[in-house]
């Protein structure tokens, strides 16, 4: 239970900085004033249009609005901080059992 916890923070720890790296090097096209004029030889663009038209063996998907962005971080980050919050509850639980064991003996 501990490990499938450990997996699925470390798969929503990557989420959450891929969705913040392309956020922060505007890779969105609701982030740029001039999202119509976007040059695709440059290695900044492509990386987001290129995965959203198919390029380079990704599958085309559709960019998202900066509602669905912003709902996708904050589900994201939920899911994050209760699966910390399980591995934090399991450790104590195994702490607490160590205390035991060490009581008795």
């Amino acid at each position: 239970m501990l490990q499938e916890h450990e997996r699925e923070k470390l798969m929503l720890t990557l989420t959450l900085q891929s969705l913040q790296q392309t956020y922060a090097l505007q890779g969105f096209s609701w982030q740029r004033d001039d999202a119509d004029e976007v040059d695709v030889l440059d290695p900044l663009a492509v990386r987001t249009c290129a995965c959203r038209q198919g390029h380079h063996g990704h599958a085309s998907q559709p960019e998202p609005t900066e509602a669905e962005f912003n709902a996708a971080v904050r589900e994201a980050q939920v899911a994050l901080d209760d699966h910390i919050n399980s591995i934090n509850e399991t450790l104590e639980e195994v702490r607490y059992a160590e205390d035991e064991l060490g009581r008795d003996v």
